[in-house]
């Protein structure tokens, strides 16, 4: 029932994950907790990060055409 919740609200973090669950089932869990469990229902959690405004579009390809240092 959870995995059905997951993918029809297309939930993407643990937090989201914990707040449909609490609000579901009535259950509160640590987001330690939700990471757990979305990794034995074969979901990889994760989480937010900062997209610079300033950032180029093709920036990773930048990246990858640097040589190693």
């Amino acid at each position: 029932m959870l995995d059905k919740a997951i993918q029809e609200n297309n939930l993407k973090t643990a937090k989201e994950v914990k707040h449909i669950i609490e609000t579901l089932f009535g259950v509160k869990y640590s987001l330690r907790s939700i990471e757990r469990i979305m990794k034995k229902l074969d979901y990889t959690y994760t989480k937010p990060y900062k997209i610079y405004a300033k950032m180029p579009k093709d920036a990773e390809e930048q990246l990858k055409k640097t040589p190693d240092i």
